[in-house]
């Protein structure tokens, strides 16, 4: 093979290579390294990255006619750079304010809020920091009355059992 054949090999490699990475997703160019939006997330204003999927058995939501509690965990591969900078773009999309970023011991956490709700993003790699892939929980949880964040009176593990002694209201007639 002569040299401008190897050239031509390698431009045409690059050119599919950037035909894949450098696409469209709802109208917007995700770039090169960019994660995409799952067509069809669990709940609509919880984004998800293309290809994560739901765990079900450490996942729980509930929901009444004014308060809702979610903990989500979704897996699949992605850097946690990439997944940070996944919900930094998406979250304003579904009307999320961001609130605070960290990264403590290996694992990214988020926090934004919406209304009289709270969420935080955790992001940390699944099964080793080699594996390439990375698991993300998405908690929500109703804001206090005056405005920060939390489940009510901060004990949202109480508010999902229903324990109304530690959250400090009362119950109802019974």
């Amino acid at each position: 093979m002569y040299p401008g054949g190897t050239l031509v090999s390698v431009s045409a490699l690059a050119a599919g290579l950037c035909a894949g990475a450098c696409s469209t997703a709802g109208g917007r160019q995700t770039g090169t390294g960019a994660l995409r939006p799952a067509p069809r997330p669990y709940a609509a204003d919880i984004p998800l990255a293309d290809g994560f999927k739901l765990v079900d058995k450490s996942s729980e939501d509930w929901a009444s006619a004014s308060v809702r509690y979610v903990r989500h965990k979704y897996v699949g591969r992605a850097a946690q750079g990439a997944l940070r900078e996944f919900y930094r773009a998406e979250m304003p999309l579904v009307r999320w304010t961001a609130l605070s970023d960290s990264l403590v011991q290996g694992k990214r956490r988020m926090r934004f809020v919406r209304g009289n709700e709270e969420c935080i993003v955790e992001i940390a790699d699944e099964r080793g920091l080699l594996s390439g892939r990375a698991a993300v929980e998405v908690t929500i949880t109703p804001t206090r009355a005056d405005g920060g964040g939390g489940a009510p009176h901060g004990d949202a593990a109480a508010v999902r059992r229903g324990d109304h002694e530690r959250t400090g209201q009362q119950k109802g007639p019974e």
